[in-house]
């Protein structure tokens, strides 16, 4: 049997439908028999009674079977619903649920609140897998959402399939894997990179961490200084955009932060420029956004005035004869510098 494992979709709108989309696409494509969703379906309640009619044709489309176990954001929606499609099971049922699918138990934990995973006896059996939701490695604490520690499932699974995390992790525990696949889509900023999922062969006990066909943003911050050159700018453009031409799926967001003058450029011109730049070099700018919030535009006349001021501050406050001896040659290049911009 071959098994796909997700979690933590948290789908809000019918636009992130196309995550399961490309789910059930892979599924198709490796031969997939069973689709495990760790929890996290839904992002809130409100959001299941919108989204589960939309999600019924997505479903009809995996002639396989889908078995979801609730996490910590939709288990309040979830827990007295047996099925939301004839092909989808919800492993609702509190503390445990067991289902045996080929030969394979399936030991399915709920996200249960203001409880961990150790309070609860659950069993184990050869071979089997353990689906559920919650923080792993951690103690009880109040950052802590229904915790696992690897005493619980060491050397009791063959497979551990996690939710909560929404970045990739694998672990073996004392014969254990456990892997966490991360989020499917992009839910913050700190989700990173590419998405996976991860394929099981419950023939030979292998996994294989698969990318998703999704798109995804890396966003990067872009430091501006008024004395960098155009050509330290565009070598500095080409290093971030790094990103572009390793992950097809991706997009950038460059925020620049920092000071222009703009006596030379607007900041409209500025990102022609940049673009420019970028698609003489292959870069698809289309797939650039840039956020020029936090940038300044400065003009050289209040540029050389406030170095003048603090070259005589410094001055003042120092009676070193180089600074002294330095100062007539500075003042003249800023005059020079002056006139030439008034021309």
């Amino acid at each position: 049997m071959k098994i796909l494992h997700t979690a933590d979709l948290h789908l809000k709108t019918k636009d992130q439908l196309t995550i399961v989309q490309s789910i059930i696409d892979l599924a198709k494509k490796e031969r997939v028999d069973l689709i495990i969703i760790a929890g996290d379906l839904f992002d809130a309640t409100a959001n299941g009674r919108v989204l589960e009619t939309a999600l019924l044709p997505l479903w009809s489309h995996f002639e396989g079977d889908i078995l979801v176990v609730p996490g910590n954001h939709d288990y309040k929606y979830l827990q007295h619903r047996d099925s939301v499609a004839p092909n989808v099971t919800i492993a609702h049922k509190a503390p445990y649920s067991v289902a045996k699918i080929e030969g394979v138990y399936f030991v399915c934990v709920p996200y249960q609140a203001n409880c961990s995973l150790v309070d609860i006896e659950i069993p184990s059996y050869e071979p089997s897998i353990l689906i559920t939701h919650g923080t792993f490695g951690a103690q009880n604490s109040e950052n802590s959402y229904f915790p696992i520690t690897s005493s619980d499932v060491g050397g009791k699974y063959r497979y551990v399939a996690l939710g909560h995390y929404h970045t990739w992790f694998d672990k073996w525990v004392d014969g254990t894997l456990v892997v966490n696949p991360g989020a499917p889509r992009q839910t913050r900023k700190t989700d990173k990179g590419l998405r996976y999922v991860s394929l099981v062969d419950t023939n030979t006990w292998m996994m294989e961490r698969v990318a998703l066909s999704v798109s995804f943003v890396e966003y990067i911050t872009f430091p501006l200084s008024v004395i960098d050159s155009e050509e330290d700018i565009e070598e500095r453009l080409l290093a971030v955009t790094k990103t572009l031409k390793t992950n097809p799926y991706a997009t950038l967001e460059i925020a620049v932060q920092g000071s222009v003058v703009f006596s030379k450029f607007s900041l409209s011109e500025h990102i022609d420029q940049w673009n420019t730049f970028l698609k003489d070099n292959n870069i698809d700018s289309h797939r650039v956004q840039w956020d020029l919030s936090k940038l300044t535009q400065i003009s050289k006349e209040l540029m050389y005035a406030s170095f003048t001021r603090l070259l005589v501050d410094k001055m003042s406050d120092n009676e070193e004869t180089d600074i002294n001896d330095l100062a007539p040659f500075l003042f003249e290049r800023l005059q020079q510098a002056n006139q030439q911009h008034l021309e």
